[in-house]
């Protein structure tokens, strides 16, 4: 039975959910007996004696230091500390990203901003893939970046403590936030961070989501959805990256001299709450509409269901939909449907028939037939050059 220390954090959502991938993996491998590391461990230099290999959340380069002199195997599941000899499970910033730009894309936001830190390289990862996704679309992208935290500092307040508080200088972050051309998108770093401009938002008296729509990042119950309005958030999968670094520790240690590929599984999706629920138009009815369509499209509503629901005529809508939109209620669903798949899609295990389902299509063959025609692929092929788990290199 090989010894395997974990240096990872309980406190957090994140943490709990990496470690309960790692148990899950190393059950079926078998042979890992898997115990916790104390964070003032790799400090003192004391306790890294008899384990087989590691894996940490290293967060800082003495951290980095003391597992390397083990001479022992170390997978990474933090990446903070640049150029190091360990193997790094962690999450896929790029797709991380793009997710989130994709997220307001959707609901038709022109303006969008990025908050987060200078001295993290996961919250400047995310960052250049949001402007970058934005940017192929043909927007710009307003950025935040505070530069007082250093990773060290971070690192033990957020991650070894549990500090609750994001540390972002809030006089600055207001002024920001105020001098944004509203309404504007802003993806945040992570759902500290998002939590914090939230109550940043509600000091300054402007509206969540009307005004700033907030997105986070890990998805935390306890961070997003005991909070008015409740956070949006991306899950970037801790469990999977768990289960892989897991694999990748047990195939280093079966083969010492060779070093395993990196892992970055990709994200499990976008869990949408209250802080994203908003469609940006000229005119708040017709930001009504576009909400009605997303929050109905599970059920097969059609053009007549909107517009009576409205409560105006068909030839004002169906024109305002034109003048201001550029579309139809029609075609505005049909766009909504597809753009459902493809979050629902994202789900690996979700079979195709409720992916059908809850898109609101009325069958099958439909579906695939108007999801090739959207797309150029059917909804299976879709799904499978998204869903390559994992980037290695």
């Amino acid at each position: 039975m090989q010894r395997i220390g974990l240096l990872i954090e309980r406190h957090w959502h994140y943490g709990r959910r990496l470690c309960e991938g790692i148990a899950s993996r190393a059950r079926e491998l078998g042979g890992m007996s898997l115990e916790f590391i104390d964070w003032e461990t790799p400090a003192a230099g004391r306790g890294l004696r008899g384990f087989a290999g590691f894996i940490a959340r290293v967060w800082s380069a003495d951290i980095a230091r003391r597992l390397k002199a083990t001479g022992r195997p170390v997978v990474d599941v933090y990446g903070g500390v640049a150029e190091t000899p360990f193997v790094v499970a962690d999450q896929n910033a790029d797709l991380v990203g793009r997710l989130a730009a994709e997220h307001f894309l959707d609901r038709r936001f022109e303006r969008f901003a990025f908050c987060g830190y200078s001295c993290q390289r996961y919250s400047v990862l995310r960052r250049k893939a949001y402007a970058r996704a934005l940017r192929e679309a043909g927007f710009e992208c307003d950025v935040f970046e505070d530069a007082s935290f250093t990773a060290e500092k971070f690192g033990r307040k957020v991650i070894g403590r549990g500090d609750y508080d994001a540390g972002l200088a809030a006089r600055p972050l207001a002024a920001w936030l105020k001098s944004l051309e509203k309404p504007v998108a802003v993806f945040c770093a992570h759902d500290l961070v998002a939590l914090q401009v939230a109550e940043t938002c509600r000091k300054a008296g402007l509206g969540i989501p009307r005004e700033v729509a907030v997105l986070g990042v890990d998805d935390d119950p306890l961070l997003c959805d005991f909070r008015e309005p409740t956070i949006s958030s991306i899950d970037p999968n801790p469990f999977e990256i768990g289960r892989e670094a897991v694999d990748a520790l047990a195939e280093w240690l079966e083969n010492p001299g060779r070093r395993p590929a990196d892992r970055r599984p990709a994200p499990a999706g976008l869990v949408g709450r209250a802080s994203t629920q908003t469609c940006p138009a000229p005119e708040p009815w017709l930001s009504d509409a576009l909400c009605y369509i997303r929050e109905n499209i599970g059920r097969n509503i059609n053009a007549s269901e909107v517009i009576a629901a409205l409560g105006r005529s068909h030839t004002t809508v169906e024109a305002a939909f034109r003048e201001k939109l550029g579309t139809t209620v029609r075609r505005e669903i049909a766009r909504v449907r597809i753009e459902e798949a493809k979050t629902l899609l994202r789900d690996a295990a979700l079979p195709l028939a409720e992916v059908c389902k809850r898109a609101g299509f009325s069958s099958k063959a439909y579906f695939t037939a108007a999801f090739r025609a959207a797309t150029g692929l059917a909804p299976g092929a879709w799904r499978l050059r998204l869903n390559t788990k994992t980037i290695r290199h």
